[in-house]
């Protein structure tokens, strides 16, 4: 089984853990993401391109606004703190910020925004990541 790293959207903590599609003639994953209670919330769609790994994202019960999104370095996600998810992916050893002028973590991805109806949708483009074993795959084994 393949895990997603962890996805945290905001000051809500949403676990990601997801499989490889076997059989896929490109590199895909899906993800189902939890509140901290266990319940769905969402789902993530995640693909393999040249240029990094294309994440489509829809999650709904969230509070209307924007929700902060990251990629973590570990798929674990302990409560009450969440600090077992680690610092935001980072294998360039770029600085924080996606709009830092030397580089953002790879982690750092752009908001959500989540209407009034608590439903948030996007698709973003994780650049120079990958669904493929290595440093910078945003999967692991687990």
């Amino acid at each position: 089984m393949l895990t997603i790293k962890v996805f945290l959207i905001s000051f809500v903590v949403f676990v990601v853990s997801g499989t490889a599609l076997a059989g896929a003639t490109e590199m895909v994953a899906q993800a189902t993401i939890l509140d901290p209670a266990g319940k769905i919330i969402g789902l993530a769609s995640l693909t393999e391109q040249p240029e990094g790994v294309t994440i489509v994202l829809r999650v709904s019960g969230l509070t209307p606004g924007m929700h902060g999104i990251h990629i973590h370095e570990k798929g674990v996600c302990t409560a009450p703190d969440f600090k077992s998810a680690g610092g935001h992916f980072n294998p360039f050893h770029k600085q924080h910020g996606i709009n830092n002028p030397q580089g953002s973590h790879s982690g750092d991805l752009p908001n959500l925004e989540v209407n009034r109806d608590g439903i948030g949708a996007t698709t973003i483009v994780a650049r120079g990541l990958t669904l493929e074993k290595g440093l910078h795959s945003i999967i692991r084994e687990g």
